[in-house]
């Protein structure tokens, strides 16, 4: 299974996460806010997956989601519950591999996952290709 590092503006309690994780087969890493350091818990965690759940991102938070995929190289997955396309497409522009709006239990996270996973993999090959 693999592991995720949950990141959210409001936690979800951490029955519902796990059961809405169990179903795309992905274990809890661990559960922390939007406004942690988040680059500090994906290398003490070492996770598989960055899951940030959210109303809208902010530009920090997507500032600090660019920085770690530059340094941390995992895949992103955002849910958001602002469909405002700006903040999609700039969510993309900061490295995030698979970006949607709704909730954790309106999307199908398995297929979102294996899409970023997809995603992420194609944009590390285009990376080493360019001088």
């Amino acid at each position: 299974m693999r592991s995720v590092l949950y990141v959210s503006d409001q936690l979800a309690s951490e029955v519902y996460l796990r059961r809405c994780l169990d179903g795309a087969h992905l274990s809890l890493a661990a559960a922390v806010r939007t406004n942690t350091d988040l680059l500090t818990w994906v290398a003490r965690l070492n996770p598989d997956f960055l899951l940030v759940d959210v109303d809208a991102p902010t530009p920090r938070l997507l500032d600090a989601l660019e920085t770690l995929v530059e340094l941390a190289s995992l895949p992103v997955v955002m849910l958001s519950r602002n469909g405002d396309r700006h903040l999609l497409q700039r969510a993309e522009v900061a490295g995030v591999a698979g970006v949607e709006p709704g909730s954790l239990d309106s999307v199908d996270l398995a297929c979102l996952v294996a899409s970023a996973s997809e995603v992420f993999a194609q944009r590390q090959l285009s990376a080493r290709r360019q001088p």
